[in-house]
């Protein structure tokens, strides 16, 4: 510290990365706790993520391995275009929203996001053979 730039200088920018931090964890439960993609992983299941990329209520930077928390969801194409935010076919990666239409920010984007977890909730689990079972928890 120099008497030509005293300590409290700093603040505001100190400030602004604190909140840039904060924000990145999520500040509304949406960012938490609400779907913002779906990811197929190498084996064929899906993990439901949220704003951040973890699985649904994880708010942290650590690493989390999606394995732990992936589900063998049924999804077509056709499903796809319904639930991505873009009506892409794409079915490893499906994204309900982007920064562009955030659910929170309008009713608009609201009632295309809720439309899109209706779809969502539809979807089908597949059932899981022995072999699957024991593959999966290895």
């Amino acid at each position: 510290m120099s008497e030509a730039n005293p300590w409290w200088t700093d603040i505001g920018k100190i400030t602004a990365k604190h909140e840039q931090e904060r924000s990145a964890y999520g500040d509304e439960a949406r960012q938490v706790f609400l779907p913002y993609c779906i990811q197929q992983i190498a084996d064929g299941r899906y993990v439901v993520l949220n704003r951040n990329y973890k699985p649904l209520g994880f708010r942290t930077r650590d690493w989390v391995d999606y394995g732990d928390y992936a589900v063998p969801l049924r999804i077509t194409a056709k499903q796809a275009e319904k639930l991505s935010y873009e009506g892409s076919p794409n079915t490893s990666f499906v994204c309900f929203y982007n920064d562009g239409c955030i659910p929170t920010a309008s009713v608009m984007h609201m009632r295309a996001y809720l439309d899109r977890l209706a779809a969502f909730a539809k979807l089908g689990i597949k059932r899981r053979s022995v072999r699957q079972l024991l593959r999966w928890t290895r």
